[in-house]
């Protein structure tokens, strides 16, 4: 199960409850209880975990790792033509908001070692 949030303890039990075998949060919830009240049922550690329907006893949460709900939509939606307007031939082109693998050309510890200097030298 995908959802945005980490559970709490109410949601928590009915998705132990429902036979869930594994679910992924994008967001974390620090003030859930979740794995201290249902800690005979829940897990967040992978290693050595087997799920329920295959004879496992805990129900893994765990974080999403993947594209950000936020990009999707940019991604999917389709906000610019396709097809060459006089030939009617498929032009699939650069969209202007860039390629999504080119957003970011330098890692975030190069940037910040780049603008530690800047601010050393001012």
């Amino acid at each position: 199960m995908y959802v945005t949030t980490y559970p709490c303890h109410y949601c928590a039990r009915h998705i132990v409850a429902s036979g869930i075998d594994e679910v992924q949060f994008i967001e974390p919830y620090p003030k859930s209880k979740a794995t201290e009240l249902h800690s005979d049922s829940i897990t967040t550690e992978s290693s050595d975990w087997s799920p329920p329907s295959q004879g496992g006893t805990h129900v893994l949460f765990r974080p999403f790792v993947g594209v950000a709900p936020q990009l999707y939509r940019r991604v999917f939606l389709k906000d610019r033509s396709y097809k060459d307007k006089i030939s009617g031939d498929f032009v699939f082109g650069t969209p202007a908001w860039g390629r999504p693998t080119e957003v970011y050309k330098v890692s975030y510890s190069a940037m910040e070692a780049e603008l530690a200097l800047e601010v050393d030298s001012a």
